[in-house]
């Protein structure tokens, strides 16, 4: 495709979701063996992944992944808010995961800088090698995808979840968590996902297109989520706002019950995003209330939760752990919001000006923090 700000590239990067896991398994497993030695040089007090938007949603989203990897407490937190706050509380022996896929987020860069000279050991995550950050970060992590254009990211964020799901399990075997045969399971976990994400993508498109089409013109587009999958509802939220330019909120499953009901019409809808797992009942319960007052909701759930009876659902073609269940669950609603920016008429992904444009990457890109990031331009 010429126009690499077509809002069609959207759709070619989910299609390529299950390669991407599947080649970044393969890969990684060799790459994260360079790092052996690097995960199991210390006793962890703690694990850090920082990073914005996408990137923050990856870390948060892969919390339980290396909770029950490692058994190291573990801690996703926004860019600004980890640098210039919960930089003056981190503890002694620290791992920080720092995340951009571009590599040039200031924000991300400042966090890679300071916890470096406050003695933490920090890996970059992106998919830059000649980027600020993979230069100014003491270790590199790099992934690889073929980014086809301007379109809300989708693989870029599969690509960092892996990455995460993968150091989680390399760090649990380094240190003794987990044993081979835990390491060797994990894989063939994430092996399997590559598949059903295939499967996803074939049987899960046509139902989030007709969907689309008959939520396209509403109000406000509320994601709910728990656990793993509360960061995705922010996930969910983004790529309506990115893509759609509509009103995207993110909430949890429990807060919409005790907020979002008092004010959700009939004029929005409520996307639940529910693979089975630990919150499937409570899911379950909401979704009953939606359809007592009367709001339209969407059900995003695997084939255990279809049990739930609500009028408008997709079903995910297979079952995983619930903590790996973002790779699947961020390509219903990569197809969801593709769908409802294609049905609302939006053919381009686009500034409104050049200057806005500039304006935007400028405070993205642009640092003036503090003295220790004097070399920062």
């Amino acid at each position: 495709m010429e126009d690499r700000r077509d809002i069609r590239v959207m759709i070619e990067e989910i299609a390529m979701t299950g390669d991407v896991i599947r080649e970044n398994i393969e890969r990684l497993k060799r790459t994260l063996d360079d790092k052996k030695e690097l995960f199991g040089s210390k006793k962890w007090s703690k694990i850090y992944a920082v990073g914005c938007g996408d990137s923050l949603f990856a870390g948060q989203a892969a919390k339980f992944a290396f909770m029950r990897d490692t058994g190291i407490p573990f801690e996703a937190v926004e860019a600004l808010e980890f640098c210039r706050y919960e930089i003056e509380y981190m503890p002694e022996n620290a791992l920080v995961f720092v995340m951009s896929y571009s590599g040039s987020v200031a924000r991300t860069i400042e966090c890679a800088l300071i916890a470096q000279k406050r003695g933490a050991t920090v890996i970059a995550i992106t998919g830059k090698p000649k980027s600020r950050l993979a230069k100014e970060a003491d270790n590199i992590v790099l992934f690889e995808i073929k980014s086809l254009g301007f379109a809300p990211g989708t693989i870029s964020f599969t690509a960092s979840l892996m990455v995460l799901y993968m150091c989680s399990v390399k760090l649990g075997a380094a240190t003794n968590h987990i044993n081979e045969a835990q390491e060797k399971d994990r894989y063939r976990e994430l092996a399997e996902i590559a598949d059903i994400a295939d499967k996803t993508i074939k049987e899960c498109d046509e139902p989030a297109k007709q969907i689309a089409e008959i939520y396209k013109d509403r109000v406000k587009y509320y994601f709910i989520g728990a656990g793993p999958n509360y960061p995705i509802a922010h996930f969910g939220a983004a790529k309506m706002i990115e893509g759609g330019e509509v009103d995207g909120i993110p909430q949890g499953t429990e807060e919409w019950a005790h907020e979002q009901y008092f004010v959700v019409a009939e004029r929005d809808i409520t996307i639940v995003i529910a693979p089975y797992g630990n919150s499937i009942s409570r899911a379950q319960e909401v979704i009953k209330e939606m359809d007592f007052i009367n709001t339209g909701n969407l059900l995003i759930t695997t084939e255990k939760g279809s049990f739930i009876n609500t009028k408008n659902k997709i079903v995910i073609p297979g079952d995983v752990w619930e903590g790996y269940s973002p790779l699947l669950t961020t390509i219903v609603l990569s197809l969801f919001s593709y769908y409802v920016s294609f049905s609302n008429g939006k053919s381009s992904y686009n500034f409104k000006s050049e200057e806005q444009e500039k304006e935007h990457y400028d405070t993205l890109h642009i640092s003036r923090f503090s003295d220790e990031l004097e070399n920062i331009k």
